[in-house]
């Protein structure tokens, strides 16, 4: 038997150095603390401060986006048309007390920020501050305007053209079909509006239009006599009242109309009253004035109600915050109490009043009336304000900064 003699001294170790292992991978934090230890200092490089400005561009980026949707919302006729406007009201230079020698006022109205004033000749408009924007001369015997947002619709009633405009231009001029006259017209703030027509074939005929002029629905009217039209805020929806008579009884009459379907989703009949306004304020609630009672619908049923309780509606306004009632106990306008409404109608105010008035309006939480002078009220009933007038005031209209006076020969600010 043969052994194999063992070395029993170690053999040594060859000094290699360690293979570098490629699968793992530092973290960046594992990195910063190896450039640490071996004494390194981290430098802020071109590529980093690429980095932060591409941040920078795409943060401001984003921001104008958001601005540019936010502006779109607000303009649904169009941004060109929404800037073009609002830059054009920035207007200066003449300026209330306005006079015109040669055609009286007939109508004034208010749209956000301007208002509209038309004379027997004439339309014109002007900014919170007074200042003339333009003047335009329409050819109307009996001016009616309807405004929204940015655009206004003024025709003559029982007459067959009309206009549509905005503070930096005029924007349609068009004839009824088959030069019907006009028996009543309202535009929304997306520019689709709808003007309501004598018919050769029917009593009645609702045309709804869009922003462009071009139609999109029709509505006739075989049995009932159209009082007046309203349309929604986005131009999806069209409420029309009717009036009919049946053994000497008036009936009248709501349908409101989604412009997808060809029959109209809801329907309400008031009997013995009288539909004096309906408009829509907002996109589903609208407001229903007649003779004996105030209603406010949200599209298939009356949610609110306010009854006159056998007194008289003696004038009444429908703005952008509030519907404002004035009721009497008769005709003669005289010592009557005032209901504030909210644009869903549910009561905000009542107070009374002393005097007697020719006209009434509101903005916000202002209230003014038109007597011999000019009386403040806040929604409390209390007089903040008298303001002395000159004779031959013909209306008001209340605004962000005061009270619009419409004379017979110009128009004033009271603020």
């Amino acid at each position: 038997m043969e052994f194999k003699k063992i070395n029993s001294k170690k053999r040594k170790k060859k000094n290699t150095k360690p293979v570098k292992n490629d699968s793992v991978k530092l973290t960046k934090e594992q990195k910063i603390n190896e450039f640490k230890a071996r004494g390194l200092t981290i430098l802020q490089g071109k590529k980093k401060k690429y980095l932060n400005l591409r941040n920078i561009i795409v943060a401001v980026l984003l921001i104008l986006v958001i601005i540019f949707c936010i502006m779109a919302l607000s303009a649904p006729t169009g941004i060109v048309e929404y800037i073009g406007s609002k830059t054009a009201l920035m207007k200066s230079g003449e300026s209330f007390p306005i006079t015109y020698d040669f055609s009286a006022g007939k109508a004034i109205e208010y749209n956000f920020d301007s208002v509209l004033v038309a004379t027997e000749t004439e339309l014109k408009c002007f900014n919170n501050s007074g200042n003339l924007i333009y003047s335009r001369i329409h050819g109307f015997e009996k001016p009616v305007i309807k405004t929204s947002e940015i655009r206004t619709l003024i025709y003559g009633l029982n007459e067959s053209f009309y206009r549509i405009e905005t503070p930096r231009e005029e924007v349609i001029y068009k004839k009824t079909e088959n030069n019907q006259p006009v028996i009543a017209g309202d535009i929304s703030d997306s520019g689709v509006y709808a003007l309501a027509t004598e018919s050769d074939e029917d009593i009645a005929l609702v045309t709804v239009f869009n922003k462009d002029g071009s139609e999109i629905y029709k509505y006739h009217s075989s049995n009932n006599y159209i009082t007046g039209v309203s349309v929604s805020e986005n131009g999806k929806k069209v409420c029309v009242a009717t009036i009919t008579t049946s053994k000497a009884v008036f009936e009248s009459k709501i349908l409101v109309f989604d412009l997808k379907e060809s029959e109209p989703i809801y329907e309400k009949k008031f009997k013995d009253e009288i539909i004096y306004a309906v408009e829509y304020s907002n996109s589903s609630d609208i407001c229903v004035i007649t003779d004996k009672n105030y209603r406010n619908i949200d599209d298939d049923e009356i949610t609110e109600e306010y009854s006159y309780q056998h007194k008289f509606l003696n004038k009444f306004e429908i703005s952008e915050d509030n519907i404002l009632l004035y009721i009497t106990a008769d005709s003669n306008s005289s010592n009557g109490n005032v209901v504030l409404l909210s644009p869903d109608g549910d009561e905000e105010a009542t107070f009374k009043t002393e005097g007697t008035f020719s006209d009434i309006s509101v903005y916000n939480d202002r209230v003014f009336a038109l007597g011999e002078k000019i009386i403040e009220y806040n929604t409390e009933g209390k007089k903040v304000s008298t303001t002395k007038i000159k004779s031959g005031a013909v209306a008001i209209q209340a605004t962000k900064k005061g009270c619009a006076v419409l004379y017979s020969s110009g128009v004033n600010l009271v603020k």
